[in-house]
């Protein structure tokens, strides 16, 4: 098992690799990809006038991802199982006396986005190549109205349960999930590499 801290305020990032993978993103051969974790957090203001999302059942677009593509439309499986990690997520809230967290839109789009651009370049962590934060791609996904933001990026995880007991059982990501200033989620989830991405609101 490797644990890797970066530096910093609120940054923890936790890869949990078996042995012979990497912590970063992607595999070879057929292998699974490794199952990683990790967690940030930050305050600022959201700023702009809204997301371009379109929530039409079990899908959402937004205009752009951060490469200046077309987003990916949520399968049907895909939003399923973000929405049962909405509903897990929840039911840990309520096992600590915390309120729900109300599903969010543009949280969403800004989660789906990284866990997109994480996949399609090959990398893991909160910060892009580029070095755009959490906090950056909220303003590229045009999100407003919100006080603070925290995220939960995870990769290997088969299922909606596996990954928030995963989350839970990490103390930056459990505090995430558990945080009374909370009180919006949006959950980004690519299907093929199992990368998953909890974008946390303040509103």
């Amino acid at each position: 098992m490797k644990h890797l801290v970066a530096t910093g305020l609120v940054w923890l990032l936790v890869a949990l690799s078996s042995a012979g993978c990497s912590s970063s993103s992607g595999s070879s051969g057929g292998a699974p990809p490794p199952t990683g974790t990790g967690a940030g957090t930050g305050t600022g203001s959201g700023t702009g006038s809204g997301s371009a999302v379109l929530n039409a059942g079990s899908a959402f677009w937004h205009q752009n991802d951060t490469l200046g593509q077309p987003l990916k439309v949520h399968s049907a499986s895909e939003q399923s199982a973000a929405n049962e990690v909405l509903n897990l997520t929840n039911q840990e809230r309520a096992t600590a006396g915390l309120p729900a967290l109300a599903f969010d839109t543009q949280a969403q789009t800004a989660a789906k986005v990284h866990a997109e651009d994480m996949v399609g370049r090959g990398y893991f962590a909160h910060n892009s190549p580029e070095g755009w934060s959490p906090a950056d791609r909220l303003q590229m996904t045009e999100a407003s109205g919100y006080s603070g933001w925290g995220e939960n990026i995870a990769q290997g995880h088969s299922t909606p349960q596996a990954v928030v007991t995963a989350w839970m059982n990490s103390a930056g990501h459990r505090a995430n999930i558990l945080n009374t200033s909370f009180t919006h989620l949006g959950v980004g989830y690519d299907e093929a590499s199992r990368t998953w991405v909890q974008v946390f609101l303040r509103r």
